[in-house]
């Protein structure tokens, strides 16, 4: 399965596009559309959109073999919605979520809480992750995407 055209205008939707390298608010360097730029790379001269769009979609990658290596059934919201929760917490933390131990497990889970845990960054609560997992769960349990925050 693949992340859809919604889902994917969804993602964006959460990330400011910096075509020169910034600091996250949590001294992680990075560039595009939330691209964290590892030992080695160099942005110093920036990129272009295009160049964000393609970083986008590798980073993308590595969010969807995650997501597919789930082993319910799931529809293209849920998917969708999932990609994007795993792209904004990690490959680790969900492989060691109660999250994923759920959707495991066949038949009808309450997964919204589950969702709704994954709220704080540095530490702390943040509004901003408390209302896009709330536009997560509307995805994964509505097929509603919602772009604007």
């Amino acid at each position: 399965m693949t992340i859809s055209d919604d889902g994917i205008r969804f993602m964006k939707s959460w990330e400011k596009l910096y075509l020169t390298p910034y600091d996250d608010g949590y001294g992680y360097p990075t560039i595009g559309w939330g691209h964290l730029i590892k030992k080695g790379e160099d942005y110093s001269q920036g990129i272009t959109r295009e160049d964000a769009d393609d970083l986008f979609l590798s980073d993308l990658a590595w969010a969807e073999r995650t997501v597919n290596r789930v082993k319910t059934n799931l529809t293209q919201q849920q998917y969708d919605a999932l990609v994007s929760l795993v792209f904004n917490i990690g490959e680790t933390n969900f492989h060691k979520s109660t999250l994923l131990k759920l959707l495991n497990i066949p038949g009808d889970q309450d997964e919204d809480e589950q969702f709704a845990k994954w709220r704080k960054s540095g530490g702390r609560v943040s509004r901003g992750l408390e209302k896009r997992r709330r536009q997560e769960m509307n995805i994964y349990n509505n097929g509603v995407y919602e772009f604007t925050h």
